[in-house]
């Protein structure tokens, strides 16, 4: 098993095993940010509330793409429940 730790100069965005494998961080930052429930929750609620989508995106340091798909349900679905399948085959 590798142990994986910050390259030297780009501890930000890349890191190094024990093996000398260089892989991209899994956290780039703020754009790359995991939202809790609450907080899509919040961002939901402020667009239905009438506030535009750049405005809610300013709210929470994202782009207005990212809030966009979150109220349209493309991203940050609830994984929480455990979704049937709509058709299944035996």
């Amino acid at each position: 098993m590798n142990d994986w730790k910050p390259l030297a100069g780009h501890e930000d965005s890349y890191e190094v095993s024990s093996a000398g494998i260089v892989r991209r961080s899994m956290s780039r930052g703020k754009f790359h940010q995991r939202f809790t429930d609450s907080e899509i929750e919040q961002i939901k609620k402020e667009y239905a509330a009438q506030k535009s989508q750049r405005k809610v995106a300013a709210m929470f340091g994202v782009s207005q793409m990212t809030v966009n798909k979150i109220v349209r349900g493309l991203a940050y679905v609830d994984a929480g429940h455990i979704l049937t399948p709509a058709l299944r085959i035996v």
